[in-house]
């Protein structure tokens, strides 16, 4: 069968405002209600297993071992360094020996294994030179874990297995903790897009990325709903666009109007009361029907 558009009846503004409208509401009916960052998670495998559990086990056991060679490291250096200071004179507050020993301790403990562990991860997940500063920083507070414990007075391989086991286990530690945030970026990144369309549609429907597609096709919808129009309901596709283009494209003679003089205004070349010849204008086809119009 041969399809002419210039056989297909037009719509009114009515109908085509109609059209629009139907469209709208089928795109607010998309919309629905805010989204809710949970509706974004995915179903993952479980990031931990039982050899990670009997891994973190022995990884608690090392540790306390290398906390105890830390804590006496510490202490011994805060003690000559403490002896340092009182030899000098010291003006402001008084230190407490006591109070000086325990800081040092109990900060060097979480410069350690938990330092090397928070900067092994920022050095997977930041970029640039955060990167390699993370990296530099991980591998100074993994020298120090070595370094406190090589001075615990245990012979070389009883003083390397405590930081031996600490640092191996603190790299599964680390990929697994880099997993995780890795799959809450996901989640963060599907969460803002969706959002993002939400916000710009419930502002205004025409942004949103189905409009366009529902708006031809409640347009094609008005056409063969005409009864003039009821040969053409199983037109082609091609076809379908064309007719859909044409009835968009009425409305678009309108755009740009503020380029055009104010009504009323005298036009230019204007002599004695009568107007200028006007001159002729083209004729534009619409909608050209060379390889769309007929099938």
């Amino acid at each position: 069968m041969t399809y002419d558009i210039n056989d297909l009846k037009e719509l009114t503004t009515a109908q085509l405002d109609a059209a629009r409208e139907a469209a709208l509401k089928r795109v607010q009916a998309r919309i629905g209600s805010k989204p809710a960052r949970k509706d974004y998670r995915r179903e993952y495998g479980p990031l931990w297993t039982v050899l990670d559990l009997l891994a973190l086990v022995i990884f608690c056991a090392a540790l306390a071992v290398s906390s105890v060679h830390i804590l006496a490291y510490s202490g011994h250096e805060a003690a000559a360094s403490f002896d340092r200071i009182q030899a000098a004179p010291l003006l402001g507050l008084s230190l407490d020996p006591g109070f000086y020993g325990l800081v040092h301790q109990f900060g060097f403990i979480l410069l350690a294994e938990a330092a090397m562990l928070l900067f092994f991860v920022l050095y997977r997940t930041r970029a640039g030179f955060e990167r390699w500063l993370s990296l530099a920083l991980a591998v100074a507070a993994m020298a120090f874990v070595v370094v406190a414990n090589l001075a615990s007075g245990l012979n070389l391989f009883l003083a390397l297995l405590a930081p031996a086991f600490t640092i191996g286990i603190g790299f599964r530690l680390e990929n697994l903790i880099a997993e995780s945030l890795r799959r809450n970026r996901e989640v963060d990144a599907r969460y803002r897009a969706a959002l993002d369309v939400w916000e710009a549609a419930s502002q205004d429907a025409t942004k949103h990325p189905d409009y366009r597609a529902l708006l031809a096709q409640e347009v094609w919808q008005k056409l063969v709903a005409l009864k003039a129009n009821a040969a053409f309901v199983n037109a082609p596709p091609a076809f379908k666009r064309a007719a859909v283009l044409r009835e968009l494209a009425k409305e678009t003679w309108a755009e740009g109007l503020d380029a055009l003089p104010t009504v009323g205004a005298p036009a230019a070349g204007r002599t004695n009361g009568h107007a200028a010849p006007v001159e002729a204008v083209k004729a534009i086809p619409l909608v050209p029907t060379n390889g769309t119009g007929r099938h």
